[in-house]
């Protein structure tokens, strides 16, 4: 009998180990596993290890992956993985137990009689939500998040675990089909890799950036591996020069230091050319160095020799030592011209920084391991922002809300501003005034009349920048404008605004309500405030999902129900007052019950649809109800630009989905990006008409930088025909980009 380090006792027979059948293709050893947490914990023993590896490899035999590989491979690679991150006993065991409850029938309660409480809180915050069903993906995905950040912000291990979990799946996503591939990489660089980021893990971050970029972009990503692997002779014969530079300047003044060239990865080039919009061909600073030092003064020096050696380039300097990260990432990088005309980059650290820059929160595991939990007020910086997020959750009541948040709080890019007291505050590069005034408290945001930025008064849009000292400036009657949710930024300013213009919309919406059903009910005598009738209204809102006559009213007043809705339960119905047959035709075609095109809305089956012109949403895609006033339901893409603005009023938002779709013809706008040469317009059509496209406008224009753009409104038929469309088109020689365009939304009365 043994205890593990977080104090649960475990009984283990090591003769079971001989007990597990010999399984083919199994490329991994509990052995090696072993091996590398003993190396890190030397004085620990391996109870626990063993019985979660027996217990994973009993319930998951016979058990097989898409690759074919037995599915033990995974959980095995995942607990190699937390191993060599230097973690304890108790999160490699929930690598090796992560997937049991998902995947086979054991419980929770299971793994908690087996393991203890602490493993099978880890493993339950692992495990996604699968016992409720949901109207969509969306939801499953946004609710399957929420479990994972509010078992996060209680312990930290849950999403390095996660972590590992999706990197082992990117490492053999060449067993999925290629839409999953996508769908999976899409996720993985949206969600996980900011998520790796934020907690400093840079090697596993640039490596699952590699591997979505692959899946993703693979036509980029085949020109790009064959371009660095042509020129990677002459890059190394550059690296060897600089090194040597640098070395010989480093011996002069005694100082201790490492130097590491490389070229940087496809993704970080990939990225570069589409945010500066140039070609491969225009790409010079693709090497980067990493200076490691013994000391911070060693840092600032170094700095010094390579601005002697070559010149630094203008505004490509950063100081994250004395202004670190969020993730609490520290160096200094700079970028430089030599004298052949190549620009590259320069990281200077020290040892400890730059195992904090790799590993992020792992790292810690080296120097203090206290359960797993993180205690120390600068690693509390690393969750600190996932317990910020899971507070303000709630608040996000629809699902593409809380995904469209969580990727606003991941974003990279961080401006550092000031109060006028000194204090620092940290805010995504596009941020505005109005964002400061929320992150200091929510009253000072809502009162909010205008601000100083560096003593002078600025409009409350106006853009922060580094080194800002904001003032805010308030009054006290003054209240949040719809407006200002076109231009804040942080999830949190956003929370507050549409929360308060929510409650405000909310009772307009029961005043008028109450007005529409008191005069209704009154043409036809009846009393609302009679108790037997407010009793039958209650019951009514009960069915409806609703807790409250106010939230009928409210309903009503939003358009959510109509008063006829209401009016049936009382009113008997009067054959000499029904609509002709003719109207109820109408009536169904316009609503999409009839034809070939259906769609369907949560708990509306009697109201108006009509599809969004603004994005004319195809079938197949994912899309967005829309409640309108006068005008029934308006069906968007959730591709749809327009919907962030839309979701401003969460309580018009519903749930639609296609459900049929046969022989009918639908529209997209296609904006291409070509090389101005001549053919290009003929290959396109030519590839259009291979792919069975009619054509309804075309027109291309140069632009002043040797390329042209060619816009397009073809008939789709649905999804899958414009996703061939557009890779057909993309992959033609001289074809740079292809985009699907969207208008702008421009309904008035919302």
């Amino acid at each position: 009998m043994a205890k593990s380090s977080n104090g649960v006792v475990t009984e283990f027979d090591y003769g079971e180990l001989k007990s597990i059948p010999d399984i083919k293709n199994l490329n991994i050893r509990f052995e090696d596993i072993a091996e590398i947490y003993q190396n890190n914990h030397p004085k620990s023993n391996l109870d626990l290890l063993s019985k979660a590896y027996v217990f994973s490899a009993k319930e998951h035999m016979g058990q097989v992956r898409r690759s074919g590989d037995p599915y033990l491979v995974h959980p095995m690679n995942v607990a190699k993985m937390l191993a060599e991150m230097n973690l304890d006993d108790t999160t490699i065991a929930v690598g090796f137990l992560h997937d049991v409850v998902e995947d086979t029938d054991v419980t929770i309660d299971k793994i908690k009689e087996h393991f203890g409480e602490d493993i099978a809180r880890l493993v339950d915050g692992v495990t996604k939500v699968s016992q409720i069903e949901f109207h969509s993906i969306e939801h499953k995905q946004a609710e399957n998040f929420r479990k994972l950040w509010l078992a996060t912000a209680r312990d930290v291990r849950v999403i390095i675990v996660k972590i590992a979990d999706r990197f082992h799946n990117m490492l053999t996503l060449d067993a999925m089909p290629a839409y999953k591939q996508k769908r999976i990489a899409r996720e993985t660089l949206d969600i996980y890799v900011p998520i790796a980021n934020r907690l400093g893990m840079g090697n596993i971050q640039r490596d699952m950036q590699e591997l979505a970029f692959k899946y993703l972009y693979p036509r980029q990503y085949k020109v790009l591996t064959e371009k660095i692997e042509r020129e990677k002779k002459v890059s190394i014969l550059t690296i060897q020069r600089i090194e040597k530079i640098l070395k010989k300047e480093f011996e002069k003044l005694k100082i201790e230091a490492l130097i590491r060239g490389r070229i940087k990865s496809n993704f970080s080039i990939f990225t570069k050319m589409k945010k500066q919009d140039i070609s491969l061909d225009e790409i010079y600073d693709y090497l980067a160095f990493r200076v490691i030092t013994k000391s911070v003064s060693d840092c600032y020096t170094v700095l010094g020799i390579v601005h002697s050696i070559w010149k630094p380039i203008p505004g490509r300097f950063k100081d994250y030592i004395a202004m670190p990260k969020p993730n609490n990432y520290r160096s200094l990088h700079t970028s430089v011209l030599d004298l052949t005309g190549h620009v590259f980059e320069v990281q200077i650290r020290t040892e400890w920084m730059d195992i904090i820059a790799q590993e992020g929160v792992p790292a810690h595991w080296r120097y203090k391991e206290d359960g797993g939990k993180i205690t120390d007020e600068q690693e509390l910086q690393y969750v600190n922002w996932l317990r910020d997020l899971v507070q303000r959750q709630q608040e996000w009541q629809h699902p593409d809300e809380f995904i469209n948040a969580l990727k606003i709080d991941l974003y990279p890019d961080t401006v550092y501003c000031f109060t006028p007291k000194g204090e620092v505050k940290s805010f995504p590069s596009n941020a505005t005034t109005l964002d400061f005034a929320y992150s200091i408290h929510t009253e000072i945001g809502n009162t909010t009349i205008g601000a100083k930025v560096n003593g002078k008064i600025v409009p409350l849009k106006t853009r922060l920048r580094n080194g800002d000292v904001v003032e805010i400036i308030t009054r006290k009657d003054s209240t949040p404008k719809r407006d200002w949710l076109h231009f804040v930024k942080t999830p949190r300013a956003l929370a507050k605004i549409r929360q308060h213009l929510n409650k405000e919309e909310k009772e307009r919406s029961q005043e008028i309500g109450e007005k529409m059903l008191r005069k209704e009910f009154a043409k036809h005598s009846i009393q609302i405030n009679k108790t037997a009738i407010r009793k039958e209204l209650l019951e009514l809102a009960s069915g409806w999902g609703l807790n409250s006559l106010e939230d009928i009213y409210a309903a009503v007043g939003y358009g959510k129900i109509s008063l006829k809705q209401i009016l049936s339960k009382f009113v008997p119905e009067d054959e000499e007052e029904q609509k002709p047959a003719l109207v109820g035709k109408i009536m169904d075609k316009v609503t999409g019950r009839s034809g070939s095109t259906v769609i369907s809305v949560r708990g509306h089956n009697d109201i108006m649809v009509n599809l969004a012109k603004c994005c004319s949403p195809l079938p197949g895609e994912p899309i967005i109800g829309f409640i309108t006033r006068g005008r029934g339901i308006s069906i968007h893409s959730k591709a749809c630009p327009n919907v962030s603005t839309l979701s401003f009023n969460p309580d018009r938002i519903i749930d639609a989905k296609w459900e049929a779709a046969k022989g009918e013809i639908f529209h997209a706008r296609l904006k291409v990006k070509v090389d101005d040469s001549s053919g290009m317009l003929a290959k396109i059509t030519q590839e259009l008409a291979s792919l069975e496209v009619n054509i309804k406008h075309l027109e291309a224009r140069s632009t002043d930088d040797n390329r042209a753009l060619v816009d397009i409104l073809a008939e789709i038929r649905d999804l899958k025909h414009l996703s061939r469309i557009m890779t057909g088109i993309q992959e033609l020689p001289g074809v740079i980009s292809v985009q699907r365009v969207f208008k702008e939304y421009k309904e008035s009365r919302l």
